[in-house]
């Protein structure tokens, strides 16, 4: 919108109150007896929208609306209003005014972004309820911590730092979002069963070194990771592809941390490249435009990734030494994970959608996810299945997928059977479709990014 991020005046803000005081006086006529919720945003500085502000405001509404619901207030009527000026949300209630008040400052203390949040909650009688009836102490400041008011007469930091101080508040709640999301993603992945050679609750699959239990340490291990890469993307300000030296020494740390919960075994060293770009790019696509979706965080992933693995693909015929993923791509062109993050995850969006619309369907959660991970098997040039199996031992995991498909797959009893029997056939081949189980993770990610409401914009 044409006001976002403008800055505003004294008399602009002076307006606005005037402007939010005759709406919850229309809001108390209209609706005798009730009590009225109010939700501003507290940001200092001429600044009071734009897109990282708005989101804020949102966690907000989330929060205010999650509370009433969990303490059974009845919502009669609620109007969102957005402007120059900010963002207000008021909220028609049948909730004792004091009552009201205590379930809110609760709101203001507890989020991790509470002190952003201005609740006001207003009595039938027009009178607003103060924190300082039930004897609260004041808010503090979001720097230094004393009473704000006395740091805001004193001047004691300057507007810059004030909005610094906001600005990574509301990034780093995101980046945490994200990385929870992507721990999700792969925790739904692992327990995906019965999954041919790969570990599941119920086997190792074609695993000697690894379970389930190794998985779960390895993930508790990584997100911390996952959360530093969303916050770089959130945080970046130079061209997308300038941001993948940043992701890739983020991304050494994170093996490390693997490989030292595991023992060194390799867990998931695919899904820290491929999870952690994601996440980059949902944190550097929400920095951008203020909204994520599936095709808008591939095609940014792309943008950061493909000139860094264009350079190197280029480069590996005249290297002297090479790695298992090189020697692959010398011998067979493939150019496993780093080639579906650089042509922006096509076989990801190629089945994302029939992942949403099943899962709405009211299909079962584990039934879906294997659905998902055959189609993927299907099309995807999996490079752990590649090393260890050859081109034939590729091929052959394709045409099994697709005969598991034509049987009705996930959703049918002969196709659980003959899925139930094929971990034996796996194990047999030493076949692991680790890749294909990477991108599951990716489309878990994204889905579960798509389905966070402050993230829509």
């Amino acid at each position: 919108m044409a006001y976002e991020g403008k800055l505003v005046s004294v008399t602009d803000m002076a307006m606005e109150r005037e402007a939010r005081v005759a709406s919850r006086a229309e809001l108390l006529s209209k609706y005798p007896g009730r009590t009225v919720l109010t939700l501003t945003m507290n940001i200092p500085g001429p600044r009071k929208s734009g897109a990282d502000f708005y989101r804020a405001f949102c966690i907000g509404r989330n929060a205010a609306e999650e509370a009433m619901a969990s303490r059974s207030v009845r919502v009669f009527s609620e109007k969102t209003r957005r402007n120059r000026a900010g963002y207000t949300a008021f909220y028609v209630t049948d909730g004792r005014a004091d009552e009201l008040k205590h379930i809110m400052m609760d709101v203001e203390q507890k989020h991790p972004l509470g002190r952003l949040f201005d609740l006001d909650v207003t009595a039938e009688n027009g009178e607003n309820v103060s924190r300082n009836d039930f004897g609260n102490p004041p808010r503090r400041c979001f720097i230094c911590g004393r009473d704000a008011k006395e740091c805001g007469r004193n001047r004691t930091h300057s507007a810059q730092e004030l909005a610094a101080a906001v600005e990574r508040m509301i990034q780093n709640y995101t980046a945490s979002a994200i990385a929870n999301a992507a721990s999700d993603a792969m925790t739904m992945e692992v327990e995906t069963a019965p999954k041919p050679g790969l570990v599941d609750p119920i086997t190792p699959g074609a695993h000697k070194d690894m379970d389930i239990h190794t998985f779960r340490a390895s993930i508790r291990a990584i997100t911390p990771f996952f959360e530093e890469m969303a916050f770089a993307g959130l945080s970046h300000e130079g061209r997308p592809r300038e941001l993948f030296p940043k992701l890739r020494e983020i991304g050494l740390h994170a093996e490390k941390a693997m490989f030292s919960v595991t023992g060194g075994v390799n867990t998931h060293k695919g899904a820290i490249f491929s999870i952690g770009l994601l996440c980059a790019a949902a944190g550097l696509q929400l920095s951008n435009q203020g909204c994520v979706a599936a095709e808008e965080i591939t095609s940014m992933a792309s943008q950061i990734v493909a000139p860094e693995m264009e350079q190197e693909w280029n480069d590996i015929p005249n290297r002297s030494k090479h790695t298992k993923g090189e020697l692959l791509f010398l011998q067979h062109g493939n150019r496993g994970i780093r080639g579906e993050a650089a042509d922006g995850y096509p076989s990801v969006l190629a089945v994302l959608p029939g992942f949403k619309e099943e899962s709405a369907s009211g299909a079962g959660k584990n039934e879906v996810k294997l659905q998902t991970l055959f189609r993927l098997m299907t099309i995807s040039e999996d490079t752990n299945v590649l090393a260890r199996c050859g081109e034939n031992g590729l091929q052959w995991m394709k045409e099994t997928a697709k005969r598991i498909l034509e049987a009705g797959g996930a959703y049918s009893a002969r196709g659980m059977t003959l899925i139930a029997r094929l971990d034996s056939d796996f194990t047999k081949r030493n076949m692991s479709p680790g890749g294909c189980a990477d991108l599951l993770s990716a489309v878990l990610l994204l889905d579960q990014l798509e389905k966070i409401p402050w993230l829509k914009g």
